[in-house]
């Protein structure tokens, strides 16, 4: 496979992680309680979702690895680090989603079944650990993310072709808003978290469709 017919590829996979973007993010399920956390295990589409998931941290390797095939001889080092970082981002994600549907669904069902109270106690505890580990996982994966996101837009803002310029300083607004969102895991501001729902519904599908068509541009030039 040439280099062109790779972005072509990557292309794709940018359009299709827009969508899947949304998919991620519309999706939502009721986890206030334990109880509605452990009736996920006999939701089908809390497993579409998981697996949707795995798939979407896929398709964000394929595409933002194009930026490499691009501009490996101008700014390699930026890109370099900034590939990295995604691909921590990728891993720790698709682990995340594979504990949850193999280890965490395997509590939630024995909760389910179990008849004696006191082993009920004791996957009610071991259900609520998973919680907080899921939940450092998930803290690693958005550092990674936002860092990623921060070295790709080092290598594009200063660009002399607009649309890569641009793009570049979406990258930096993008690292923004994930750098604020994995400091209002913290803060817990009710402002901050509508800006990164904005962010997480409308701005990443937009940014990730804009970055198909780049991919797509270049795979021409």
């Amino acid at each position: 496979m040439s280099d062109q017919q790779y972005l072509k590829v990557a292309a794709v996979a940018a359009f299709l992680l827009a969508a899947t973007t949304l998919g991620v993010h519309f999706i939502t399920f009721p986890t206030e309680t334990l109880e509605q956390r452990v009736q996920l295990v006999n939701n089908p589409l809390y497993h579409f979702r998981n697996g949707l998931l795995v798939f979407h941290c896929v398709l964000a390797i394929v595409s933002l690895y194009g930026f490499v095939v691009v501009k490996r001889s101008t700014h390699f080092a930026a890109v370099s680090v900034g590939i990295i970082f995604f691909s921590f981002f990728s891993f720790t994600e698709v682990l995340r989603m594979m504990l949850n549907s193999w280890y965490a669904n395997g509590l939630r069902q024995r909760y389910l079944e179990a008849t004696d109270e006191s082993i009920k106690v004791l996957l009610k505890h071991d259900l609520e650990l998973w919680g907080l580990s899921s939940n450092s996982l998930f803290l690693v994966f958005i550092l990674c993310f936002a860092v990623g996101n921060l070295f790709y837009g080092l290598a594009l803002y200063q660009d002399t072709e607009p649309i890569s310029r641009w793009l570049g300083y979406g990258f930096l607004l993008w690292s923004s808003f994930t750098f604020l969102a994995l400091g209002n895991d913290f803060w817990k501001n009710e402002i901050l978290g509508w800006v990164i729902e904005i962010n997480n519904k409308y701005y990443q599908p937009a940014i990730r469709l804009a970055i198909g068509v780049w991919l797509w541009k270049k795979s021409s030039a």
